[in-house]
């Protein structure tokens, strides 16, 4: 028969707690208005502590007034702790105070619209104590917005001060990317586990893209919501997905959008029949199809045409004499109907939108790529690389709206013709490349030339970007609470289309 097995007493107890979970043996002193006084900590946790005063100095102390102690777990590392009195023991020449801490609790998202995590969905994290050796704490993400993440599921045991760096480590990806920030606003969830908020002092710009990315393709929000959040929303077009019509179904669901959009611009009334947002050039014209997830946002119209068949909408809307003057049309591809819904501009999902015109233009032979524009998106055509040639019609379509005709020629696109060597590396480098990969495009000397110098610069310009974020990081980072906001390449260039 085994024997009784009989724990220790309630001081032993506590020792061994303490020597399991380190939290004891710190430095700690409090300072009055004569002298710092030292004192022993005897049990500290997240929300309160206990500390024994020797000599007459705890005469000093009075239950339900506040005390701020300086804590120093380690030799280059210090807390001051804000707390209250809650409780006060003397024995002979000692004095025994317990408090309970006061964290900072002022609203860490600010006035921005944090992004809310299901509980099913919780982004799941680790970061190892700052100062406890080889401490490891798990966490889930409750909100989170570029201010900073409140997290919870913490351990009880784990010992949060407000003021304290920490380095989160998030399971999206397998790059070993952190986000460093100050703790605040600690306190417990219903089932006695910790939570708090951690203020953003830095991100890398991978890791930045990627949680930017996951919150988009993983919860059920748009590039509105995040804009709300403070999130750079140019770096999710890599999660849009592109295709062309293939069946009368998919065909009339383009028509919806069309109306949804063109009705919300005033171009046409919100109860149009849907037979008149569909127009002649659809049946010969390739109508992209833009989708985030299994939703339609978007569409664009391809036309390709051909001189007496397939007629371009411009060829029927300029006098014959203007139409003369543009490249003919069997060298042409006219982009037509783009429309996006409100909620996804201004991101770069119109970017991804014109790679793939660009791409289908070129392998279907043609060499320029015509648009018409009203004033509104007259200067964003201009910023990718359209010129203006002059005409102009009025689209009855449209409610009567004035309109631009813009061109763009296949060597703009091809290696930057008329372009910065720094749009054109972020707007058509890509979708150049993975057409010169294809072998449908080639390259001279010349322009090979010029396109490796396109890279160069932009390679240069950016090493100087990063440069300048780290160096406003640090400046950030010295004056707490610190927020670091980052920016995408996209607006480095410029190039919010």
């Amino acid at each position: 028969m085994e024997a009784g097995a009989v724990f220790s007493r309630k001081e032993v107890r506590r020792i061994v707690r303490q020597q399991l979970n380190g939290n004891h043996g710190f430095k700690a002193s409090v300072e009055t208005e004569l002298r710092e006084i030292p004192v022993m900590l005897s049990d500290i946790s997240s929300l309160g502590f206990a500390a024994l005063i020797e000599g007459n100095f705890g005469n000093k102390f009075h239950v339900g007034e506040r005390i701020t102690v300086k804590v120093a777990p380690l030799e280059d590392q210090a807390y001051w702790i804000n707390g209250i009195i809650i409780d006060k023991q003397t024995r002979s020449e000692e004095t025994r105070i317990s408090c309970l801490i006061q964290h900072e609790q002022a609203p860490g998202h600010g006035r921005l619209s944090p992004i809310t995590l299901p509980q099913d969905q919780h982004l799941k994290g680790v970061f190892n104590h700052p100062f406890f050796y080889k401490q490891t704490h798990f966490f889930s993400v409750e909100s989170v917005s570029s201010h900073g993440l409140s997290i919870t599921n913490i351990a009880a045991n784990c010992l949060l001060f407000s003021g304290m760096r920490v380095k989160l480590k998030l399971g999206i990806s397998d790059h070993d990317e952190t986000v460093e920030g100050v703790v605040s606003e600690v306190g417990l969830t219903e089932s006695n586990q910790l939570r708090c908020f951690v203020r953003i002092l830095d991100m890398g710009k991978q890791a930045s893209k990627e949680f930017t990315q996951y919150l988009f393709q993983h919860l059920d929000i748009t590039p509105q919501d995040l804009k709300q959040a403070g999130f750079d929303s140019y770096c999710i077009k890599e999660l849009i997905y592109f295709k062309f019509v293939e069946t009368q179904e998919e065909y009339e669901e383009v028509l919806r959008v069309r109306r949804l959009n063109y009705s919300g611009n005033k171009k046409v009334d919100a109860d149009a029949p849907l037979q008149k947002l569909s127009y002649f050039f659809d049946q010969y014209s390739k109508i992209l199809m833009v989708y985030h997830c299994e939703k339609l946002i978007g569409s664009a119209a391809l036309i390709l045409g051909e001189p007496g068949k397939q007629p371009t909408e411009i060829a029927t809307l300029l006098s014959s004499d203007e139409v003369a003057q543009l490249p003919a049309e069997e060298i042409t591809a006219e982009v037509a109907c783009l429309c996006l819904n409100k909620e996804y501009r201004n991101t770069d999902i119109l970017h991804g939108i014109f790679e793939q015109l660009y791409i289908n233009t070129v392998m279907a032979g043609r060499s320029y790529l015509v648009v018409s524009s009203d004033n509104v998106l007259l200067r964003l055509y201009k910023r990718i690389g359209f010129k203006e040639t002059g005409f102009s019609f009025i689209q009855p379509k449209y409610n009567d709206l004035p309109m631009k005709v813009l061109l763009v020629d296949a060597l703009t696109a091809k290696w930057g013709k008329g372009m910065s060597a720094i749009d054109w590396c972020v707007i058509w480098g890509k979708s150049s490349g993975y057409l010169q990969r294809r072998g449908v495009i080639r390259y001279s000397p010349l322009e090979r030339m010029r396109v490796n110098l396109n890279r160069l610069v932009f390679k240069a310009a950016l090493k100087g970007y990063l440069m300048r974020e780290k160096a406003i990081g640090l400046k950030k980072a010295m004056r707490l609470p610190g927020v670091k906001y980052s920016r995408t390449l996209t607006q480095l260039s410029g190039n919010r289309i």
